[in-house]
């Protein structure tokens, strides 16, 4: 959360089923120099992901190979309804993670991939692999200008 905070998002919300790191995060993020992020509206959120409403309009979702493929089938399928309803673009950034067959699975979430000098950093400098989607409904076609 901190690291996307580092840019300028409208707010930036974490979603943490257990509760030893969902009370790390809120430590962290309270600790956290202000002086060093672009976004200062910062949440965790103690809850289920299948529980949670996600925001309306335009957002983007970050999954650091976070749960079990049935579970992952249900908040991906979650994520499409999202987009139906709030016709907003949702963009997904899944990082490190051996589950990405499941979202082929959904025809709504569109493979997508990063061109110019930022996807040349993100090769050179990421830890470990991303890859990157956008939801795309009759309902809410995204831009990718």
């Amino acid at each position: 959360m901190l690291t996307a905070a580092r840019f300028p998002f409208r707010e930036v919300i974490g979603i943490e089923f257990s509760r030893v790191l969902h009370r790390q995060a809120c430590d962290n993020i309270r600790n956290h120099p202000r002086e060093h992020l672009a976004c200062t509206e910062i949440a965790s959120f103690h809850t289920n992901a299948l529980e949670f409403d996600f925001p309306e309009g335009d957002w983007v979702a970050f999954f650091f190979n976070p749960f079990p493929e049935d579970v992952l089938y249900r908040v991906a399928q979650r994520i499409v309804d999202s987009a139906r309803v709030s016709k907003g673009r949702i963009y997904v950034v899944f990082a490190n993670s051996d589950r990405l067959p499941i979202f082929r699975k959904i025809p709504e979430l569109k493979r997508i991939y990063p061109r110019g000098p930022h996807a040349m950093l993100l090769r050179a400098l990421a830890p470990v692999p991303f890859d990157f989607f956008v939801v795309e409904t009759e309902e809410a076609q995204p831009s990718y200008a």
